[in-house]
């Protein structure tokens, strides 16, 4: 009604896309999503070509988690104290060994990275 539309629902087929569909941002990405079909629809069901568009709209904006994580070089599946010391372990690495410089990068003092290394070795 909010968009003097006469859509009745979506057809069978869209619903699986809808359902195979990850949903990153959960519920506000889909109520976006919906409000979209119902916005650009001009049927009384909302077809699952259009649904199909929306949902690879959607994937070009949002990434799935999974396929972010897999260019982060730790395993964020641990305490944070583990990965703090497996950031710092990888700045100092990449700093050449310079602790100074390594501090330096992480805005962090050179105590402190001694100290994480220190607990965490």
């Amino acid at each position: 009604m909010r968009y003097n539309k006469q859509i009745i629902g979506i057809a069978p087929e869209g619903i699986k896309e809808l359902k195979d569909y990850c949903w990153p941002d959960n519920f506000k990405q889909f109520y976006r999503l919906i409000k979209t079909l119902v916005q650009t629809t001009n049927e009384v069901l909302i077809t699952p070509e259009e649904i199909r568009n929306a949902v690879n709209a959607e994937k070009s904006v949002y990434h799935p988690v999974h396929s972010i994580q897999q260019n982060i070089p730790f395993d964020l599946h641990q305490p944070l104290n583990k990965i703090m010391h497996d950031i710092v372990k990888q700045v100092v690495a990449n700093e050449n060994g310079n602790q100074k410089k390594a501090a330096e990068v992480l805005e962090i003092s050179r105590t402190t990275i001694w100290r994480i290394l220190k607990e965490n070795s």
